[in-house]
């Protein structure tokens, strides 16, 4: 039925595309005919420029890049005289990668390839410079690009007229509802969608073990309970913590003897040099053998300590605190029971023993420690998306379990490796879980949002296919109510709208409502051509 309307709006609505006269029919010379369609005037810095074209319909597109003194309707008239006769000659062939320098030289870039390709221009002087195409420059989405900028022409001609202008009336423009916006840039935010899966955080897991050997005496926390730091989780008899603590004990007591040996030794010998000093009451002799016993006592003593503090750290490294080593010493008794303390709060989410059990530190874990109120998501990302993933970027998480119901979170970390077999990366992605409802071991699905940029968009309603490629619509300068279309090189679609990579300006105006219009008149006319 919608076809059937918009065919009687068509026969009521002038509708016209311009093409070929017919073989034989007389043409009105309103130009001058010459080898080249376009021509612009290009402002381009000293040094090398980029002249980037894109996939067009011939394999080959023939150039000359002229200089002129300045920018003026007559400099421009000059040059057309000269393209002329450098457009006479014989073109030199350049490939891609390949430099070349402007001047009076015909050229015959070879585009024959189906991606972007860059010709190197070298500039001695800053300055203007007319580029010739034998083709119109749009055709080919030509431009020059320095320093990562984009240089425009400053002033353009056609030398030739267009084919395929599509003439529509304001009447059809109103019908179809045709509109025109200029093209701007927009913030646009990527996101991707991407398969995960809920794991724990590595950095807030803690398994416990004991380094001592012992029967496990009392068992106090359970499976699936939560647990402060600090709090005892199990409670050992170890014959090797008692035998420790006998020698702290036995080290501290020769600490403790030796220390009043040397200070007796040290009055004796201070007593013994003052009498040598004063009155030559004792002997030089007897002064060096208190001396030598000072030494001794000294010594004894310095032994004494060192081996306190040994059997102290062995306390230590058994699993005793400092608070707990103080008590000994103080009670003078040994006490063999170790309480294995929780390094971290969380829930107890493995218990690998049970009362009455013998162990020791050959278990890697006794029991396993887990903080689940903040969980790590993995995240198994294509290669082709790593270029907008950024620490930093947000998620957002669905699981099956919670329709309707989504998880936020931010990526921490990115994996420097690359999974060769499934040519993925791995990305963390750290998910607040303080109501418990995430569990590790779930399946989700990331979308991941990057961070927003700015760049050249246009509406996806404003872009069509022709022949295979993307294209829009803008209006003719030269002629009222008439538009051309214009291939483009777009990004990917980013919520409704599309990036520009080459092929418009921004300002530029292009028709963003009723391109299929223009699209199907399009086609009748080549149809027409072909024949």
């Amino acid at each position: 039925m919608l076809l059937a309307v918009a065919t009687l709006v068509l026969a009521a609505t002038p509708v016209t595309v311009a093409a070929e006269e017919p073989k034989g029919a007389p043409v009105a010379e309103s130009k001058p005919k010459h080898a080249f369609e376009w021509g612009g005037v290009y402002a381009l810095p000293e040094g090398v420029s980029d002249l980037v074209i894109q996939p067009g319909p011939d394999a080959s597109i023939d150039i000359a890049l002229l200089p002129v003194p300045d920018g003026s309707p007559a400099a421009f008239d000059a040059a057309v005289a000269e393209a002329d006769r450098v457009f006479a000659g014989r073109p030199k062939p350049v490939e891609p990668g390949e430099e070349f320098a402007p001047g009076s030289q015909f050229l015959q870039l070879r585009v024959e390839r189906q991606s972007e390709m860059r010709f190197s221009v070298r500039t001695t002087s800053s300055g203007r410079f007319v580029l010739f195409t034998q083709h119109f420059a749009d055709e080919f989405q030509t431009i020059f690009i320095n320093g990562g900028r984009k240089v425009f022409p400053e002033s353009a001609r056609n030398f030739r007229d267009r084919f395929g202008q599509i003439v529509i009336l304001p009447t059809a423009v109103a019908a179809f509802g045709v509109k025109t916006a200029p093209v701007a840039t927009h913030t646009l935010t990527p996101s991707f969608s991407a398969p995960a899966r809920v794991a724990f955080n590595a950095e807030r897991l803690a398994h416990v073990g004991s380094a001592v050997t012992g029967r496990v005496a009392e068992l106090p926390v359970r499976q699936g309970d939560e647990v402060k730091m600090g709090d005892t989780l199990l409670v050992l008899d170890s014959a090797e913590l008692g035998e420790a603590q006998s020698d702290y004990l036995e080290m501290r007591t020769l600490a403790d003897t030796a220390a009043p040996a040397v200070e007796f030794a040290r009055s004796a010998y201070e007593r013994a040099k003052k009498l040598l000093d004063d009155s030559q009451g004792v002997s030089l002799t007897e002064v060096q053998r208190r001396q030598s016993e000072l030494h001794t006592a000294s010594a004894s003593l310095l032994n004494a300590q060192a081996s306190l503090n040994r059997v102290a750290n062995r306390l230590r490294l058994l699993g005793m605190g400092d608070a707990e080593i103080a008590r000994l010493a103080e009670r003078g008794t040994i006490a063999p029971r170790l309480a294995v303390r929780a390094p971290i709060a969380g829930r107890v989410i493995r218990r690998n023993i049970t009362l009455g059990e013998l162990v020791g530190p050959d278990r890697d874990a006794l029991l396993t420690l887990a903080d689940v109120s903040r969980l790590w998501v993995l995240v198994d990302v294509p290669e082709m998306r790593l270029g907008t993933l950024v620490v930093g970027s947000t998620a957002r998480l669905s699981l099956a379990p919670f329709p309707g119901v989504s998880f936020d979170g931010a990526v921490s970390f990115i994996s420097a490796d690359l999974n060769e077999a499934t040519r993925t990366v791995q990305v963390r992605v750290e998910v607040d879980n303080a109501d418990g409802r995430l569990r590790p071991g779930m399946f989700a699905r990331a979308e991941i949002r990057s961070p927003g940029v700015r760049v050249l968009a246009v509406p996806d309603a404003a872009v069509q296919t022709v022949e295979g490629k993307p294209v829009v619509f803008v209006p003719f300068p030269e002629k009222p109510d008439t538009y051309l279309k214009r291939p483009v090189t777009l990004g990917e679609a980013v919520g409704g709208m599309l990036p520009v990579l080459h092929g418009l300006r921004e300002d530029e105006p292009i028709v963003v409502s009723g391109t299929f219009i223009l699209k199907a008149q399009l086609g009748k006319s080549s149809a027409k051509h072909s024949h």
